[in-house]
């Protein structure tokens, strides 16, 4: 197992790729990071909401670019290369795709459970009471 939990083997020995890679991996835990006022609670009405959503957005943004940029390189340089596959490229490169698709819909699968209920919050305002109703 490696240092991210996977039990894959990749090569690492482009600079570049390890860049990239940091480069992703930190916008990730940026976007993260961004989602907590939102999964707190806070509502459209609280002093910091217009702050935390355009910190949401620019960590949506930086991550999709971070995210490009990863997968533009590994597909232009080749570069990440299964260890098991490193000798069929075509497999590898099946494989990246596939992984790539994963990764793709479980971001977007995010997104689609997350934004409506920010909506719903921004639409529906404060309760009566100030409690949430998401």
């Amino acid at each position: 197992m490696d240092k991210s939990g996977s039990s894959n083997s990749y090569k690492m020995d482009c600079p570049e790729l390890k860049r990239l890679w940091d480069l992703y991996m930190g916008s990730l835990a940026a976007f993260h990071e961004s989602q907590k006022p939102f999964l707190d609670g806070i509502r459209p009405h609280d002093s910091h909401y217009s702050r935390m959503r355009v910190a949401k957005e620019r960590a949506t943004s930086e991550l999709i670019g971070a995210r490009k940029n990863y997968w533009d390189h590994v597909q232009s340089h080749g570069c990440r290369q299964s260890v098991k596959a490193a000798g069929n490229q075509r497999q590898t490169l099946d494989r990246l795709r596939s992984e790539l698709e994963s990764a793709s819909g479980a971001f977007q699968r995010a997104l689609e459970k997350f934004h409506p209920l920010i909506q719903i919050m921004e639409d529906v305002g404060p309760t009566a009471d100030r409690k949430s109703v998401v």
